[in-house]
């Protein structure tokens, strides 16, 4: 399907289409347990009352319980305290678009596949990816998850793009709050990306290294390291390691890694590689040049799948960084060696089937919706 412009209006109809459907499943999702977890104090005298481990405290108590997610903590205190599930629901709709833009953004080989490449991403993060909804709908979710990684999404991109190479003297610290404000995010996310981002650039390609990135790359590495070692995330991590003896830390490690048979995307991006290995003659894939051009992205994914083994956590939102950077991979792929042809097809398939699948799900969101308010509204009546 050739570039046009009426192409690109059923493109961001279609999108539109996806973040209204988005909007409706999040509008009549009540607050979950999780939500509920974030104990938010104003006074310093109230934070000696309640102990760190009764939930994770706010951007207030960071300073004091070590609590590492400040960013997504100041975010849940701000949508919580401050602007409300009104406004929640608008900013998490724009900001699932905003994630599919930027996951094609960075996939796209050209500047005509973002829009229907947006499309895809976003239909395999609704169908494909586990733990999607709870960590794009619950509002502690969407905090911890989608609005961090569209930041970290967003800083890559900067930092990757020569635009601002000659970046003014005065812009520099700027260039650094952004590297911190990514760094503090989630670990899940973080983690990964540091380590590509300084083999990338501290070991395979020094010569890109200019006073802005090295600025960037400098807040960033200070955000992720007041992430990972506060005494909060530190012992959430060595809370799981209390295990003793070979045989018990064997069978926990291989739990972990049984657990992994839920990673959807990662098998897909598997699966694909594997296809187009078969078929290197006929597609033109090389995979050298292909990690090469990704080698960021594909030591992110790595790195990635290592922590969460480590981490031995099995919920499926803990996947959700994971798939994110196959994600990313696939996208990629996709924009490099898919037929002209498959990926509006694609894009055009797969909202339809966004909007057929929240047809189907309309009727128990609004029931769940009005049983909770019925349920909110007789607690607060004391009945």
């Amino acid at each position: 399907m050739p570039e046009t412009g009426n192409n690109k209006r059923l493109y961001c109809i279609l999108l539109l289409v996806i973040g209204g459907c988005f909007y409706f499943i999040v509008r009549n999702t009540p607050l979950y347990v999780d939500d509920y977890h974030f104990l938010f104090f104003t006074k310093k005298i109230d934070f000696s009352y309640i102990h760190p481990i009764y939930g994770h405290l706010s951007f207030y108590t960071d300073r004091f319980a070590g609590v590492a997610r400040f960013v997504p903590h100041l975010l849940v205190a701000l949508c919580s305290l401050v602007l409300g599930k009104g406004v929640f629901n608008v900013l998490a709709s724009v900001c699932f678009l905003l994630l599919s833009y930027l996951i094609a953004r960075i996939g796209a080989c050209r500047r005509s596949q973002i829009l229907p490449l947006s499309l895809v991403a976003a239909t395999v993060m609704w169908f494909v990816i586990p733990g999607f909804f709870q960590a794009c709908l619950w509002m502690s979710g969407a905090c911890n998850y989608l609005f961090a990684i569209s930041i970290v999404l967003i800083f890559y991109l900067l930092l990757q793009s020569d635009r601002f190479a000659l970046a003014k003297w005065w812009s520099l610290p700027l260039w650094t709050l952004s590297g911190v404000i990514a760094g503090w995010t989630n670990e899940g996310f973080v983690v990964g990306l540091a380590a590509g981002l300084f083999i990338h650039y501290f070991i395979f390609y020094r010569s890109r290294l200019d006073a802005r990135r090295i600025f960037m790359l400098s807040g960033f590495f200070f955000g992720v390291i007041c992430l990972c070692l506060a005494p909060y995330n530190v012992d959430r991590f060595l809370s799981g390691q209390d295990d003793t003896g070979l045989v018990a830390k064997i069978a926990t490690f291989g739990s972990a890694v049984l657990a992994l048979g839920n990673l959807r995307v990662t098998f897909l991006l598997v699966f694909l590689f594997f296809v187009l290995i078969v078929f290197r003659k006929r597609s033109g894939f090389r995979l050298k040049i292909f990690a090469r051009e990704n080698d960021i992205l594909l030591i992110s994914f790595a790195v990635s799948l290592i922590f969460l083994i480590l981490t031995r956590h099995d919920s499926e939102n803990s996947r959700f960084p994971v798939e994110i950077y196959s994600l990313l991979l696939l996208i990629s792929v996709i924009g490099r060696y898919a037929t002209r042809a498959f990926v509006p097809g694609l894009s055009i398939v797969g909202t339809v089937g966004v909007l057929i699948s929240t047809v189907f799900l309309a009727p128990k969101c609004l029931a769940n919706n009005r049983a909770y308010e019925d349920m909110r509204m007789q607690i607060e009546r004391g009945h």
